[in-house]
């Protein structure tokens, strides 16, 4: 199953504190232990939109989300310099037997 909308909050990497905003958002995640790679939904464009506040949010389809556990890590570049603190998630989700 597909999670719409799920949310997440970048701050900046200059103090650690303050809101990233007008970022460059890419997402990477990992599926049952295995390494890193892109997000179905991820694609720079279209797969993520600022809510603001230093929030965005991302649909996970259910292709990203196929797994027992999954990591993810999101990051961002500003449109006008500076970077993002890296955010990292882990999930444990229920599979169906046979998936």
């Amino acid at each position: 199953v597909a999670i719409s909308g799920f949310m997440f909050k970048l701050v900046s990497a200059a103090d650690h504190v303050t809101n990233f905003t007008s970022g460059v958002v890419s997402g990477q995640i990992a599926r049952d232990g295995g390494s890193f790679g892109a997000l179905q939904s991820g694609t720079l464009v279209a797969g993520y939109t600022e809510i603001g506040l230093g929030f965005y949010t991302c649909n996970l389809t259910s292709g990203d989300i196929a797994a027992q556990t999954v990591a993810l890590t999101f990051s961002a570049t500003g449109i006008s310099g500076g970077t993002s603190d890296p955010r990292d998630f882990s999930m444990v989700l229920q599979r169906v037997s046979g998936f």
